[in-house]
């Protein structure tokens, strides 16, 4: 649309040619870095379209996992390897774990949940 304006001017000859020039070289390389921001962005959409497939791949394939039967038949050290990729960190409380699983936000597990016995924490002792 710009361009139609500036060579409408030009012709009328309201413009000289070398502003034409000028201004023609300044919209050719604004069209050019909004085509390259374009393509970018179209890169951008592509990569996470691809990031999401893979991750619903992912997701189907854990769904469908028997994470019991695989913790029974594995061996300590398999079951070690399972704990290190999955679990961040393991917080112990006076009334329950907090859980840091790779990748999502921390849950709270009472300690009956996994079959241990709650705290003896009291609070603070007697005097000394």
């Amino acid at each position: 649309m710009q361009r139609r304006k500036l060579l409408r001017l030009f012709y009328d000859d309201r413009i000289s040619a070398d502003l034409f020039a000028e201004e023609e070289a300044r919209l050719s390389k604004t069209i050019a870095s909004a085509r390259g921001d374009l393509a970018g962005s179209a890169k951008q959409i592509e990569v996470a379209d691809d990031l999401s497939r893979t991750f619903d791949e992912v997701a189907r394939i854990l769904a469908d996992l028997d994470i019991e039967r695989i913790w029974q038949a594995g061996k300590d050290v398999e079951r070690r390897v399972l704990i290190d990729e999955f679990l961040e960190q393991i917080t112990v409380l006076p009334d329950h774990l907090e859980v840091a699983i790779s990748g999502a936000p921390p849950i709270n597990v009472l300690y009956a949940e996994v079959g241990m016995k709650d705290s003896g924490f009291g609070g603070v002792g007697g005097g000394t």
